[in-house]
């Protein structure tokens, strides 16, 4: 049984009475409660029509993939009306557990999986975002761009003062967009870097658990992104529609014999029709590595800031808040 939700009286007299339609996108920084709003609207809206969806857009803290990936699920609520829901779900490989170097990624995953999402006529699709929100590291302009791509009915805005203004304002005139601030509720725990990192890692240890090799033939295989195929590195395996199959760990790779073997859940290779280069790199113990990252001493005190922030650790020479150009495509 799921602990009761607490949440702030303002949450209520502030929401919708009946059950909103369209996309509803969550917005919040870090330790904002952003997941816990999306289990209320789906327990308070969701028995009450056919179909909702729910798009979790956290790659670093992810609720419904592995860290690295968007997934979104579209389900029968009033067989499966319980949160997580559960459903036709498609996933989306970013490839880094932030959003900083990889915004374009990020914009282009949430479309498409939104698309899927509209695709099957939900009443509703929630849409949950990343803590990313500083100004200065590209966070009002990824807000920005996903509100004017999705053009979301509502957005429901978690802020503790006024540190979101600068993404909600220049919304506050359009016709078509409510905006809803809420307050953060008291419940809400903040979660240490080090407790984010290990999140991750037992995350990808749940997701590896029954991993077997897979041997690819890398001859008219797709490959995006750049880097060489080292072991360890994480990739995404696409099928025809450019949806993620599964992630996989490179093992080995000899380009000579055109052939790639990862270590994945996936067990039928003939499925895959792309692979996509990822960022992170996993050890033996599926914890991350960075290969192109400076010694941890001289990064942990930018490192611990950042992580604060809801950023990861940025590789060395990682410059570009908007992702157009960085070292080794953070």
């Amino acid at each position: 049984m799921p602990k009761p939700i607490e949440v702030p009286p303002e949450w209520s007299e502030q929401l919708p009475t009946h059950p909103p339609k369209g996309i509803v996108m969550l917005v919040g920084a870090p330790d904002s409660g952003k997941t816990t709003l999306a289990r209320y609207l789906w327990e308070r809206y969701a028995p009450h029509v056919a179909s909702a969806a729910w798009l979790d857009a956290d790659i670093g803290q992810s609720t419904l993939g592995p860290p690295t990936t968007m997934t979104v699920v579209v389900a029968d609520t009033q067989r499966h009306p319980a949160f997580p829901p559960q459903g036709a779900r498609r996933r989306y490989f970013v490839g880094n557990t932030s959003p900083r170097g990889h915004m374009l990624p990020v914009i282009v995953g949430v479309a498409r999986l939104a698309r899927f999402a509209l695709s099957r006529r939900p009443h509703f699709v929630l849409v949950d975002t990343t803590g990313l929100v500083a100004p200065e590291r590209g966070g009002v302009a990824l807000k920005h761009a996903k509100i004017e791509l999705l053009l979301p009915r509502w957005v429901l805005a978690l802020q503790r003062e006024e540190e979101l203004e600068p993404i909600l304002r220049p919304w506050e005139s359009h016709p078509a967009i409510r905006l809803v601030r809420l307050p953060v509720s008291g419940a809400v725990v903040p979660k240490t870097p080090e407790y984010r990192r290990q999140h991750r890692v037992r995350q990808f240890r749940r997701y590896f658990a029954h991993a077997d090799h897979l041997a690819l033939s890398l001859d008219g295989l797709g490959i995006f992104g750049s880097g060489p195929l080292t072991p360890g590195r994480l990739v995404g395996l696409q099928g025809r529609d450019g949806f993620t199959l599964a992630l996989g760990v490179v093992e080995q790779a000899d380009p000579d014999q055109q052939r790639l073997v990862v270590r994945t859940p996936l067990r039928h290779a003939e499925r895959v029709h792309a692979v996509r280069l990822g960022r992170v790199h996993l050890t033996a113990a599926l914890e991350e590595w960075f290969p192109s990252r400076r010694t941890v001493e001289a990064d942990q005190e930018q490192a611990d800031d950042r992580e604060a922030e809801g950023e990861e650790r940025p590789a060395a020479g990682t410059e570009d808040a908007t992702g157009a150009g960085c070292a080794d495509s953070k």
